[in-house]
This record gives structure tokens, C-alpha cells and sequence, in this order.
């Protein structure tokens, strides 16, 4: 905030605001498997800056979350991995959430993942209009390669996911301008999306 004069009495402020600067977390993947008794919570980000503390929250029906817990953060600026620990007590079926806790008591929220029980499939994959090459997954499924298709049938790409679950993002190579088909696929899995490159 920057401060003028004015004729009059009194002050004219301007508000103005720094660009470029990156947001204080900047979140890679979350993710998660079942270790019975507990669930374990793996989360990587590539960014840290003034941020104050992860909480993990869960619940039992996705609406009405409550903390399992509190992780502190490394301020790492190349980025930190971390592991939470939940004991489920049994509980068949859990949805988790991190809340990012910025120092100035902002925070946000990553992308609900879910563990255990009889889900239904749940694979999201946006956005469908890309401008970086880059592909946001979200799935509450063990998912094991990505394919990137032409309209003439060509491969591009073909990323190894290593079961992976939850929330991460695939960076994609260089792709020209123009629409291409992302097959995913996981044990008994496979779908097509359609997505454009700007």
C-alpha cells in the first residue's frame, strides 16, 4: 500500500500489490494407503515459504471434516516430502484433506482423496483446456500409466504413475497446439479424456 496527498484534508491511499510472488505452499501430490490399523498420508510439495503448519483433517461422509492432526512445515523453498500417520480405529471407509495454514492465518485446501471401503471409482483429470502442459489427477483408485494420443492415433507421451492415488499432477512434454486423447489406466481401469493444448 502506497500513500498519495490530496488538496483536501485527509489521505488518498492506493492499494497496490506485488506481483509474481508465489503462493506460500505449493502443493505437488497428496496421497495415501491403508496399513492396517492405520492410514498412512503422504504429501510432497514443491514450494515453501511463511507457511505455518499442515493440518490433516478426515470424516466419515466428506461433508464435516475434523483434525486427525498437525504437521509442521520445513519452509524448504525447493520443496519437502512428509508422512502422517491416522489410526482409523477400524473404520472401514475415510475422507482425508489437508488444510495448508499459511503464518498470517490464511490457509486453503487441498483435494479430498479417500481410503478404504467399497468405493465407487472416482478418477477426475482436468484441466481439459491446457496452457502448461501440465495434468491434474485425482483418484481414489491405484492408477498405473498415462498414455498422450493424436487425433491420428500417434503416441506422444507414456508416463509410468506407479500406482499412484489421491492427488498429483503429470507434467506433459511440449505438445503442439491442438486436441489430444489422455488414456489412464489402472488394474481393471481404463478411460479415455479429450484435452486441448492452447
Amino acid at each position: 500500500m502506497t500513500r498519495g496527498s490530496s488538496a483536501g484534508q485527509g489521505s488518498i491511499y492506493r492499494l497496490t500489490s506485488p506481483t509474481n510472488i508465489p503462493l506460500p505452499i505449493t502443493l505437488e501430490n497428496f496421497t495415501g494407503k491403508t496399513v492396517d490399523p492405520y492410514n498412512e498420508l503422504r504429501w510432497v510439495t514443491a514450494y515453501e515459504a511463511n507457511a505455518d503448519k499442515y493440518i490433516v483433517e478426515y470424516s466419515t461422509d466428506g461433508i464435516n471434516f475434523l483434525a486427525a492432526g498437525e504437521v509442521a512445515v520445513t519452509n524448504n523453498a525447493s520443496g519437502s516430502n512428509y508422512t502422517f500417520r491416522h489410526n482409523n480405529a477400524g473404520t472401514t471407509k475415510l475422507f482425508y484433506r489437508l488444510q495448508m495454514r499459511d503464518r498470517d492465518g490464511t490457509f486453503r485446501y487441498s483435494s479430498v482423496i479417500t481410503l478404504g471401503g467399497n468405493n465407487i471409482v472416482s478418477v477426475r483429470v482436468y484441466p481439459t483446456l491446457l496452457n502448461n502442459n501440465k495434468l491434474e489427477i485425482t483418484s481414489n483408485i491405484n492408477l498405473d500409466q498415462l498414455k498422450v494420443f493424436g487425433v491420428q492415433g500417434k503416441q506422444f507421451s507414456a508416463v509410468n504413475l506407479g500406482g499412484r492415488q489421491g492427488y498429483f499432477s503429470v507434467q506433459l512434454p511440449n505438445l503442439s497446439t491442438g486436441i489430444y486423447f489422455v488414456k489412464i489406466e489402472g488394474k481393471d481401469y481404463s478411460n479415455t479424456e479429450r484435452v486441448v493444448v492452447q
